[in-house]
């Protein structure tokens, strides 16, 4: 049913998984052609095929590709004909307009979304959260660039190494970064709908909240341990860097430490930089030594300050215990565990996450992608224009006929899923009690011992009895319809 759906009049229940690649592809290809047939003739037939959800998603899909490839492409400065070491405050190049245009596209479809389903539905919907990021992101990185020109006066072919290093032109680049990130990140919610990538897609997007649920514990461990660290070896750190400017040939009194380089654990950030970095193997473990050298002669040992040493060197110890024993493999058991759940149930998680992807399509009247949904198309104009200010009356009857049509779709939207449910437990219920019986049952029609027994549950609601068939198919429709949908509950 849903596939009818997503196809419309097009769908042909004998169409191949390799038919239905190279369709998609089709389309993804003439999208910009589909596009302009759209903007031209809505109405028309060849407007109603461009309108089915199937085509609309190859559109979207197609869209946001080209986005990724322009990305892809600045970043490897394909356009930028300038110095080597780049401008400060340049101008535009073409293909950072282009991604402008695909960025107001995308806020003006959220804009859409927002006015059509509300702010409360929408910010359910995990897509738009996404999308945001990219969007905020993106236009955060504009107004750098807008900043920069202004405050500069336009570009400057100034030495990149004496910019200052909170120029704006630099956040702009850093924001560019991990906005790029973010959007190829996007393209896994997009590859749900596939059969082979979709399980895979699942595996990754459950594996990122281990991953941020570890994040959280993981700082706890790292704040504490830091702390302590910092609080033994805050001091020498200081007294290093006193003994240092005292003349430009002074030695730091610490035989594993340089005036050119501080101890690690001398300030907060550098201990938590120093934990972090340990965690992969990278951190210094010299730098807990305080072998102290003798004045005027730094191979010479003078004394050791063995109680703070030893006391940094057992909790340093103890953290890769914490952190590399215990936390980073909870962190794989984590993972292991969400790879498997998704494995386990791979039908019907993609089932589920694929239907959901397909029913946004099916409900959404969106047709155009991005950035073509920035251009008004005649039934815009029309619509929203011509209508309203020469047929009024005209038009607030077709309002009342909406609303009408949307209360019938949500009664009907309702009675659907309350049937879906009761389908659902009356099937989940004959695999529980019934199925396994009959499995039992010997060649003489007798059956085992090792039928499950079903013991009274606590709330003292009655059971249903497996011996009896059809009793026990009447009584799962009855919990169907204690479990169904009320009608008159919203959604």
């Amino acid at each position: 049913m849903v596939k009818e759906c997503w196809y419309g009049l097009y769908h042909k229940p004998s169409s191949t998984g390799l038919a239905e690649y190279l369709r998609g592809l089709v389309l993804m290809l003439l999208t910009p052609i589909l596009a302009l047939i759209y903007l031209v003739a809505p109405m028309s037939r060849a407007g109603r095929f461009i309108r089915t959800p199937a085509v609309s998603f190859a559109m979207d899909m197609a869209s946001f590709l080209t986005f990724l490839i322009l990305v892809a492409l600045r970043s490897n400065k394909v356009d930028f004909d300038g110095p080597p070491g780049g401008q400060l405050a340049p101008n535009g190049t073409v293909l950072e307009w282009l991604i402008l245009s695909w960025i107001i596209g995308m806020l003006g479809e959220e804009m859409r979304l927002i006015w059509k389903m509300g702010a409360r539905m929408y910010i359910s919907h995990a897509e738009g959260k996404e999308n945001w990021v990219i969007i905020v992101i993106y236009l955060a990185a504009f107004a750098m660039r807008v900043a920069a020109y202004v405050t500069h006066g336009g570009p400057r072919d100034l030495f990149r190494f004496e910019w200052d290093p909170y120029d704006t032109t630099l956040i702009a680049e850093a924001l560019t970064s991990v906005g790029g990130v973010f959007a190829f990140l996007r393209l896994l919610n997009l590859l749900t709908i596939d059969r082979l990538l979709g399980p895979m897609a699942l595996s990754m997007r459950s594996m990122i909240k281990d991953i941020i649920k570890f994040l959280v514990i993981f700082a706890i461990i790292v704040i504490a341990f830091s702390s302590a660290l910092n609080e033994l070896y805050g001091f020498y750190g200081g007294a290093v860097k006193e003994m240092c400017s005292q003349s430009d040939n002074a030695t730091s009194p610490l035989v594993h430490t340089t005036c050119e380089t501080e101890n690690a654990f001398s300030n907060y950030g550098g201990s938590f930089a120093e934990l972090f970095w340990a965690l992969f193997g990278l951190g210094a473990k010299d730098t807990l030594d305080l072998s102290i050298s003798e004045a005027g002669n730094p191979n010479g040992l003078y004394k050791e300050h063995t109680l703070t040493m030893y006391v940094g060197l057992s909790l340093y110890g103890l953290y890769l215990v914490v952190a590399v024993v215990v936390l980073l493999n909870m962190l794989i058991a984590m993972m292991s565990n969400s790879y498997q759940a998704i494995v386990d149930n791979e039908t019907t998680e993609w089932r589920f996450e694929g239907t959901k992807l397909m029913l946004r399509y099916i409900r959404d009247d969106m047709t155009l992608p991005v950035p073509f949904n920035i251009i008004p198309t005649p039934k815009f104009i029309y619509n929203k224009v011509i209508k309203k200010c020469c047929f009024r009356q005209r038009v607030q009857c077709e309002l009342d006929n909406k609303e009408r049509a949307k209360a019938e779709n949500d009664r009907r939207y309702k009675e659907v899923l309350s049937r879906l449910v009761r389908r659902y437990i009356l099937v989940r219920g004959r695999e529980k009690f019934v199925e396994p019986i009959f499995s039992d049952v010997t060649s003489r029609g007798t059956v085992t011992e090792s039928a499950p027994q079903h013991n009274a549950p606590a709330d003292g609601t009655e059971q249903p009895k497996p011996g009896n068939g059809k009793g026990f198919s009447a009584q799962i429709v009855v919990i169907g319809n204690q479990a169904a949908v009320d009608d008159s509950t919203p959604l």
